[in-house]
């Protein structure tokens, strides 16, 4: 979700109104990693609501809002480093990752 409702926004957004651009990656902006992190994070919580209220995701919905917090700051945080052409799957790696540190086992093993 980070990708479908961040990675797109983040282009709009930052180019629309992004003034303040990364030190480290001068061609992004503020704006656009800041809506990149909360487009994908809205995705991500709006489809973890679908998906604990439907049974196919195990536990409440706020077991999983901490979590998700994490998951977007870590992607945005990935998609701000200069990394042309990879970004996608660097922050696609970096989600998974962090998502299989930050739930537990019986979460992921169903």
């Amino acid at each position: 979700m980070l990708l479908c409702g961040g990675d797109g926004l983040a282009e709009i957004v930052g180019r629309r109104w992004g003034r303040y651009h990364l030190p480290w990656a001068p061609e992004k902006t503020l704006t656009g990693t800041l809506a990149m992190m909360l487009g994908g994070w809205s995705f991500a919580l709006i489809m973890i609501g679908i998906l604990t209220s439907l049974n196919v995701f195990p536990g409440e919905f706020v077991d999983y809002i901490f979590p998700i917090n994490l998951i977007a700051v870590a992607g945005a945080a990935v998609e701000s480093l200069r990394l042309p052409d990879i970004d996608n799957f660097t922050v696609t790696a970096a989600a998974v990752l962090y998502g299989n540190l930050l739930f537990p086992p019986e979460y992921w093993l169903q």
